[in-house]
């Protein structure tokens, strides 16, 4: 569904909390599962340093998944709060829509949880050209 359509985005849960969605791609918000408590952001994906909204969602009531797509990549995400779990799973997708090899830095920093950009190390990745797809869990 686009985003523009939602009035509300949507929320997850599983038999042990719950955690609001946020706009962009991998963030939570109001996250509370016992014994754990988060205000606003859980952290958010950043690509070149910027912060790519989602234009899509996809959602079921243990996972949502988003989507950024632009003329040189498309960055998909699914955030899932796991079954009969106290953990949250994130997958993100990277997909170069170019001919050419394309040198990017994808970062996420986890608010108060483990601070540092992945992929590991400083986060610079070489996406290569179709049809190669990256992903990073």
């Amino acid at each position: 569904m686009a985003a523009s359509d939602l009035a509300h985005l949507p929320s997850l849960r599983n038999q042990f909390g719950q955690g609001h969605v946020n706009a962009d791609l991998t963030s939570l918000a109001w996250l509370a599962a016992p014994p754990y408590s988060f205000g606003y952001h859980t952290g958010v994906l950043r690509l070149d340093g910027a912060i790519l909204p989602a234009q899509r969602f996809r959602w079921k009531p243990w996972g949502v998944q988003r989507e950024h797509a632009s003329a040189r990549m498309t960055v998909r995400t699914d955030t899932r709060m796991a079954l009969e779990q106290d953990l949250l799973l994130w997958q993100i997708e990277v997909t170069n829509n170019t001919e050419d090899p394309i040198d990017a830095t994808l970062s996420r920093i986890c608010t108060r949880w483990s601070p540092g950009p992945i992929p590991a190390g400083d986060g610079s990745t070489t996406f290569p050209g179709p049809p190669a797809t990256t992903t990073t869990s």
